[in-house]
Formats: structure tokens, C-alpha cells, sequence
């Protein structure tokens, strides 16, 4: 059950608050989701969003044990939304003191006050626009509150950094700039503090994950080019040379093609699979392999994949709609059969990157990304299964 189908069947028959007076008509609601969670509908929000593909269900059973909330942390009427010809932003208040943290993985910002960020991905993260690897419309105030933004368009966050005509004067603003949607839905998370604000926040998310203790280790990824022989000739002088090591990873040539992939074992490099992974297990090794979701004609996949996939290639390549159920179950499957089965403990899932600040892009944005489309359509796509 999808994250979406989750929160609607949770939302019937919950408490409705309304900022201002009993019938302002254009006053934002919230919905009581559960104890100190709330959703702020503004508009109309898009259907694909990151909570319709999350299957996890949410725990909100410890939220007993939490401190009470019965109110959201800001007032709803000071919410202003705009809706405009090329999306939807929304204007939240700030206090002078309140301090802004999160909104994904930054390798240069710790505090996100006074500044804009993106929630962009990029092949490089070493800058101060919260460009990364792993950006998250998810961020937590220093007032003991966190704010969920549902989107995966790629949205802006104004950090106190703007100044709309109209605030009372010395007042702060967190604006959020969302391009192409009509609505969104906001998330608000009560706390008193900062913990109990992302700890309602992973309740709501499902309860979060805990990692395997190996996959907290040391890993190592073999030359590109490295055959089964040579892969273990080293793994071996690692354990005789008391190296320590719980990850071993086999880069490109383990597939028969790259750039785009086969996604077959490459028999001239690693003839017997079953037999390496065996041997590499033995010598107390967890196994991950390296790929792209790019799917090269020769994959197996190919045909199957063809009637999911964008109208541009990559390297040749397919590009799959993984929106859709049919790609997801095409891919995992053919996984199942190559790696999973086998023994295969993960994927290195790579030049998944956009990039934002090259004349020459090399992914998925290499094609005019604005003017790509998938045959399904992300709004169209009915699973033909």
C-alpha cells in the first residue's frame, strides 16, 4: 500500500482547524494526521508525488508517549500561497531568532538560515546551494518544529533571505518555490524540540530503517576492469594482510557492456558468477556490483522495457520509467535472476546525476530534459498489469 492510499484512508473524519474566523473561505486548513503531525493542503497538489510511491506504513503508535500538540507551531493565517503560471510558492513566518537545519545531504551547510537552497540533485555537491546527491524538502526549525514539502519537482528554499511587501517590518520569511505544480501539500511536525519534531517525522515515514552493521563498514571497489581472478587475488592479500574490509565492490566490468548496460555477467571475466561469489563469501566479504539504470540494447531487458521508457536515449540506452509498476517489476525481476539470487548483498546505483552547472551533461539531462517525455506518461500510465 502506497504512503498516498496510506494518509487517505487515515485522513477521513479527521479534526479540521481553520486559522481565522469559522468561514474564511481562503484561510489555510490543517488535518490532524496523528498526534503533533498536520497537513496543510494549498491548491490543487500533483498526484505523483514522493508520498504516492512510499509503501512504507507509518507508526504513529508512539506518538502517545510523546509530549502533547494541539495546535500547529505557526499560526495558519499567516501561511500566504501563491499560484502562478509556472508553479505554486508558499510563504511561511519566521521568528527573528529561528535558525533552519536540514533539507538533505550538504557536504559545505550546516545552518541553513538567511540563505536559498535548491532540492536539486547534482554530480557536485561541494557547493553552497544545497546542490547534492541527496537533496530532501525536509527541514526543522530551531523552534522545535519540521516542515515536509511533498514534491520532487525541483524546488527553492528562501531561508529568511526575502522580504515580501506587506510583513510588519523586521519580520522573517520562509519562502518556498515550487516550478510546475498547482498546489502542494505541506507536513508540519510539532516537537517541543528539534528531536521530537524528526523523530515524528520518521514515525510518519514508517519508522525509519536501521542499516546491516556491514553496510556501516569498510568497503572497497576493485578496478573497473578487474576479472574474478584478480578480484579475489586481492581480496585475499587483504584478509593475509589483516586489512580490514566487510565491502568488496565490482565496478563496470562485470557486465559484458557499460555505458549503457547489459546487465549480464561478462563470462569472459567471471566465468563461473556462482562460483566467485561463493568464494568471496568464504573469505567474509559482503558483495556489491556496480550499474546504471540506462539499459543498452543488448540487456535482456531491452525489448520488454522499451514500451516504459523516455523518447531520448542515454548512451545508447533506454531510460526507464521507474514511476511505472511494469518497469519496477521488468528490472527487479531480471535482478532477482542475476545478482539477488545468487548472492549479491547490493547495487551501486550510479550517473544517476544531474548537472546542473556543465554546458555538457552527460546523463539523463544530456537531451533536452525539459522537452522528455515517457510513452506512459506520468499522468496517463495506467500498470498493464
Amino acid at each position: 500500500m502506497s504512503m498516498g492510499r496510506t494518509c487517505s484512508g487515515l485522513m477521513a473524519g479527521l479534526v479540521m482547524l481553520c486559522a481565522g474566523s469559522v468561514g474564511a473561505a481562503d484561510a489555510p486548513r490543517a488535518e490532524v494526521i496523528a498526534p503533533g503531525i498536520w497537513r496543510v493542503r494549498l491548491g490543487t497538489p500533483e498526484v505523483r508525488t514522493p508520498l504516492y510511491f512510499h509503501s512504507a506504513t507509518p507508526r504513529f503508535e508512539p506518538l502517545a508517549d510523546f509530549p502533547p500538540a494541539k495546535a500547529p507551531p505557526f499560526a495558519l493565517d499567516q501561511i500566504v500561497f501563491q499560484p502562478s503560471g509556472h508553479g505554486c510558492a508558499v510563504a511561511l513566518p519566521m521568528d527573528k531568532s529561528e535558525h533552519i537545519y536540514g533539507l538533505g545531504l550538504s557536504t559545505k551547510l550546516f545552518d541553513m538560515t538567511d540563505r536559498r537552497a535548491f532540492i536539486r540533485p547534482s554530480d557536485d555537491p561541494e557547493n553552497e546551494l544545497n546542490d547534492s546527491h541527496a537533496p530532501s524538502p525536509f527541514y526543522v526549525s530551531s523552534r522545535g518544529y519540521g516542515v515536509y514539502v511533498d514534491t520532487a519537482r525541483f524546488a527553492s528554499f528562501y531561508t529568511g533571505n526575502v522580504e515580501p511587501v506587506g510583513r510588519k517590518a523586521g519580520a522573517k520569511t520562509l519562502l518556498i518555490d515550487i516550478p510546475a505544480a498547482p498546489g502542494i501539500d505541506l507536513y508540519v511536525f510539532a516537537g517541543p524540540s528539534m528531536t521530537d519534531a524528526v523523530r515524528r517525522y520518521n514515525l510518519f515515514s514508517g519508522g525509519g530503517c536501521v542499516p546491516p552493521l556491514w553496510g556501516l563498514g569498510m568497503a572497497y571497489r576493485g578496478l573497473g576492469a578487474f576479472t574474478a581472478e584478480q578480484s579475489l587475488q586481492l581480496a585475499k592479500s587483504f584478509r593475509d594482510d589483516h586489512i580490514p574490509c566487510d565491502i568488496w565492490g565490482l565496478e563496470p566490468g562485470w557486465q559484458t557492456q557499460t555505458y549503457s548496460s547489459s546487465f549480464v555477467w561478462n563470462l569472459k571475466g567471471f566465468p563461473d558468477p556462482d562460483a566467485f561469489i561463493h568464494q568471496m563469501h568464504g573469505l567474509g566479504y559482503h558483495l556489491s556490483v556496480w550499474e546504471h539504470a540506462f539499459t543498452h540494447p543488448s540487456s535482456p531487458m531491452h525489448d520488454a522495457l522499451k514500451p516504459f521508457s523516455g523518447n531520448y536515449r542515454v548512451w545508447k540506452g533506454l531510460v526507464p520509467d521507474f514511476a511505472t509498476a511494469d518497469a519496477r517489476r521488468i528490472f527487479l525481476d531480471h535482478h532477482e535472476q542475476i545478482l539477488f539470487s545468487k548472492g549479491i548483498d547490493m547495487m551501486k546505483l550510479d550517473e544517476c546525476d544531474h548537472q546542473p552547472a556543465s554546458a555538457k551533461p552527460w546523463s539523463f539531462r544530456l537531451q533536452n530534459p525539459t522537452r522528455s517525455t515517457f510513452e506512459c506518461g506520468m499522468e496517463t500510465c495506467r500498470s498493464r498489469t
